[in-house]
């Protein structure tokens, strides 16, 4: 059995860091992009950059409430921040492709 567990196959363990680091990354950009994007646009598409910031904001501030109230309550709070950043991301993406669609930001 020990030499069994001594040779175990530790090949997945690189998909699984690519993994961390990717959750990482995308709940960074889910709030960098954003606030990049309200930065540079105009008009409604401001205003729809706004949505994903928003909804981070309000991810962070129930964590926060959610925390104080019990310690406990959230401790899963990493992959919270991620799934609400590949959230902002996508739509982030999505505003992105239909602005390029529209020719909203093409210099005149």
């Amino acid at each position: 059995r020990q030499a069994a567990m001594d040779s175990a196959d530790d090949s997945g363990d690189g998909w699984v860091l690519l993994l961390a680091w990717g959750m990482v990354v995308l709940g960074i950009a889910g709030l960098v992009v954003p606030l990049v994007a309200i930065r540079k646009w105009e008009g409604g598409w401001r205003v729809a950059a706004m949505v994903p910031v928003v909804l981070v904001g309000f991810v962070v501030l129930r964590i926060v409430v959610g925390i104080a109230m019990d310690p406990s309550s959230h401790n899963l709070w990493p992959f919270e921040l991620a799934m609400v950043g590949g959230l902002s991301s996508a739509l982030m993406l999505l505003f992105v492709v239909v602005r390029w669609l529209v020719g909203a930001g093409r210099r005149r």
